[in-house]
């Protein structure tokens, strides 16, 4: 079941599922769209910058969820919730 609403399912690794939320999208277009007035490369510049920052927190957290198995801890979902904590549901 997708417990996080208006999300994506992206890939999965590991039995673990990615999921992209709509929010994401939107800022990924807005960062283009604003980017765009200064030039294409500016506009890709920054896009790129939000995918490799999300790729990195998509790796920390697979770290945790993998260690986490390898210790008998069951978890369900690791959803972003705002910016300033982490959720996890078990």
């Amino acid at each position: 079941m997708n417990r996080m609403r208006w999300s994506w399912k992206i890939a999965t690794v590991a039995g673990i599922p990615i999921r992209v939320h709509v929010t994401f999208v939107a800022l990924l277009v807005w960062l283009f769209g604003a980017g765009a007035a200064k030039g294409l490369e500016h506009a890709a510049l920054g896009v790129g910058f939000v995918l490799a920052a999300f790729a990195c927190v998509v790796l920390h957290e697979y770290g945790h969820a993998l260690v986490g198995r390898r210790y008998g801890v069951v978890t369900r979902d690791r959803a972003r919730r705002s910016p300033s904590r982490w959720r996890v549901r078990s």
